[in-house]
């Protein structure tokens, strides 16, 4: 998960350590850390310069949330792909692959900035 405040993610700290899985037959119980990559770009890059290229399918890769073309609008909810990201972190993920080929879509506007999905392809969330 990416929270987006430390205020959000202590709140989630406290509502989920330390809980039980009670749907499953198991003493597990919820521990969460810190993650050592911090902030949504910083593990975009992450996966994309290492794990992006282990699954094809674009719907089998971790999911996106995207604010919608207006306030109030429904969020969009897509694969992560470079295709899919802002244009200023598409052109930062292309600098660190090294590479332009894109695997997702096509490019769409959505709010302020373009992103590349393929509009039929997109979950409103």
């Amino acid at each position: 998960l990416n929270l987006r405040s430390s205020d959000l993610a202590e709140s989630f700290k406290g509502a989920f350590e330390r809980q039980k899985f009670t749907k499953y037959k198991t003493q597990k119980v919820l521990e969460l850390s810190q993650a050592t990559t911090q902030g949504f770009e910083a593990n975009v890059l992450k996966y994309l310069k290492h794990q992006s290229g282990r699954i094809a399918n674009p719907w089998f890769k971790p999911m996106i949330f995207l604010p919608g073309k207006s306030a109030g609008d429904p969020w969009h909810c897509l694969p992560l792909c470079e295709e899919n990201l802002p244009i200023h972190l598409q052109e930062r993920a292309s600098h660190v692959l090294k590479r332009t080929q894109k695997v997702c879509g096509n490019a769409v506007v959505v709010g302020s900035e373009e992103y590349a999905n393929a509009e039929e392809g997109a979950y409103t969330c």
